[in-house]
């Protein structure tokens, strides 16, 4: 039986959320960064952990995230947040009893050295200090992927087959046409607009 995600993430919510993550500098900069990851690309709770500081990367006045095979500019104010958090993970030390502090090479490092953070721990401190569900956002993030971007920058994007990006693209596309004809349609929240993937991959929104 084939997999159809059900639940939804409506783009004015989805878009009011990536603000916050952009913005609210109430909230711990990690968690600004993940759920802006997992809004804009569906990336899971283990997926986002596993990210290195050496995955961020500035060229040309751009900053670029790689999640699959290669390098991907990311938006403007998507962009200035990772980028901080690249430079803060880069200046974390963990302290270890004996010997010097060690350096973490991860992007969101954790309470142990040499460890990550917990995939569930940014899964529950997303859904309570952000109210952002992950099953709701990652279905919305792929299928507005799978309606937007050819199967050959899908298959780049996640490091997955091209056989398989295609196939995801053909059957997501399908279904969400049939199912979920507002994913882009502006729902009339004021100051939200409706934008494309392919938008989102450049620089500039968001900033």
């Amino acid at each position: 039986m084939r997999w159809e995600p059900e639940r939804f993430l409506n783009q004015a919510a989805r878009w009011e959320s990536l603000r916050r993550c952009v913005h609210d500098d109430s909230v711990l900069l990690a968690l600004r960064v993940a759920g802006a990851l997992a809004l804009l690309y569906g990336l899971t709770p283990t997926q986002i952990v596993q990210l290195t500081v050496a995955d961020v990367t500035a060229r040309d006045k751009h900053t670029f995230l790689k999640l699959g095979r290669c390098p991907m500019i990311l938006p403007g104010g998507i962009a200035t947040i990772i980028a901080e958090l690249a430079r803060q993970a880069e200046t974390y030390r963990h302290a270890v009893v004996g010997s010097a502090p060690a350096r973490s090479p991860w992007l969101f490092p954790g309470g142990a050295p040499g460890h990550h953070a917990r995939a569930s721990w940014i899964s529950e401190q997303l859904n309570r200090e952000l109210g952002i569900s992950l099953r709701h956002v990652r279905n919305t993030a792929l299928c507005t992927l799978a309606e937007d971007l050819p199967a050959s920058v899908l298959a780049d994007l996640f490091d997955i087959h091209i056989t398989t990006a295609t196939l995801v693209k053909r059957d997501w596309a399908e279904y969400v046409a049939k199912r979920v004809p507002p994913l882009n349609e502006h729902s009339g929240t004021e100051g939200v607009e409706a934008t494309t993937t392919a938008q989102l991959l450049s620089p500039g929104p968001l900033a």
